[in-house]
């Protein structure tokens, strides 16, 4: 048995029996003009209507009498016959059918199973955005051993109830433990503010601000939660404006001077490579403390954006660039033995004719001698 269910400016009214003994009561259904469209069919079951012959429809493959392929994908103010549409879904899209109507607007004749009570309302719900469904870890029910998510309390498939740990025991009474809550956060807000105060840090919490900044500022503006790696490769393309890498273009006449780094030319200025990876890695410990992992995972699109391959494949471009621009790292200068002996007899200079020095300064001077005489002698540098 089927029922009828016609909604006529958003208020449903039902029809019921109007199968009887199998047979189609076209008469009890349609109204008094018959239906003007059929939304779901084929052309070997489409509607035949009041005029003899089949009712317009949709299909879901092309055919020599459609008029459209799949509903879902048609925009139905601008179709024609929509006066008194009909549809005969598969149960299971009834609910996305009523809601493609819904967003429309039109009244329409939809047949649906009986099971319905007479009440179709628990189909319209209120719209809420989509989130991805990470995995979640299963254990087996003790009883029949089906496999119920990790914290559940009642098995889906035999209804067992599962035991707390205090049901269990422990063969002995528990000892009283005193939890002085306010020192717990004495010390953690302690740790907090030591950990703040690190160079690096206040370094990341900037680059954090600079970041979400520049996505509120977007064509389609996005926090931390919903960044991808396309909006991280956008912002370090951003910060290349504020690079001081002068990078020479293949055909710029300082390509191969001595200077190339430095030389005054029309030719823009990126950050150095070394320090696009830096800002990566600041990146992706923003959003890993923020919750979105330390990988990325592209087949859900969901994880830490600045992990994806996109991000890494930018860097090493970065990098090809400049290097073919002979733009190489800046390193120190060396100091030689030339170098050393100076030094040295600058510093034993004003330790013997500056009467002004005080006896801090005097150590200071023999301190520092020593040690770069030892550093130069032992072939290390001082941040070994």
């Amino acid at each position: 048995m089927l029922q009828q269910v016609v909604k006529e400016g958003f208020r449903l009214v039902y029809e019921k029996n109007f199968l009887i003994g199998g047979f189609w009561t076209h008469g009890r259904v349609g109204g008094t003009s018959g239906h003007s469209f059929d939304l779901m069919a084929l052309d070997s079951n489409a509607v035949i209507g009041r005029s003899g012959s089949l009712l317009p429809h949709f299909t879901p493959f092309p055919s020599s009498d459609f008029r459209g392929v799949n509903l879902f994908s048609q925009n139905l103010l601008e179709t024609e016959d929509m006066s008194n549409p009909y549809v005969f879904p598969p149960f299971g899209l009834v609910g996305p059918v009523l809601e493609f109507f819904y967003s429309f607007q039109i009244p329409l004749t939809i047949v649906v199973p009986e099971l319905f009570d007479n009440d179709v309302s628990f189909l319209f719900f209120q719209r809420l955005p989509r989130v991805p469904k990470l995995f979640t870890p299963s254990v087996a029910c003790p009883k029949c051993s089906y496999a119920n998510d990790e914290l559940f309390r009642f098995c889906q498939q035999c209804g067992y109830v599962r035991k707390d740990v205090q049901e269990h025991g422990t063969g002995g009474p528990s000892k009283k433990l005193e939890v002085d809550k306010s020192k717990i956060s004495e010390r953690l807000a302690q740790l907090s503010q030591h950990r703040g105060s690190l160079r690096y840090v206040k370094q990341k919490t900037a680059l954090g601000c600079e970041f979400v900044n520049f996505l509120s500022h977007l064509a389609t503006p996005k926090m931390l939660a919903s960044a991808l790696p396309e909006d991280v490769t956008a912002f370090l393309v951003w910060k290349d404006r504020g690079g001081k890498r002068r990078v020479h273009l293949p055909e710029c006449l300082h390509l191969f001077s001595q200077n190339a780094s430095t030389s005054f030319c029309g030719c823009p200025k990126r950050l150095a490579f070394g320090t696009v990876d830096a800002l990566i890695g600041k990146l992706r410990a923003i959003f890993a403390e923020h919750g979105r992992g330390t990988e990325w995972q592209s087949i859900l699109n969901f994880g830490n954006p600045a992990a994806d391959r996109s991000v890494k494949r930018y860097l090493v471009d970065v990098r090809e660039e400049q290097l073919k621009a002979r733009v190489v790292p800046r390193q120190a200068d060396p100091i030689f033995q030339g170098d050393l002996v100076i030094l040295a007899r600058h510093i034993h200079f004003k330790m013997l004719h500056c009467a002004t020095l005080t006896p801090s300064q005097i150590y200071i001077f023999a301190r520092d001698q020593a040690m770069f005489k030892v550093l130069f002698f032992a072939g290390d540098r001082a941040a070994d």
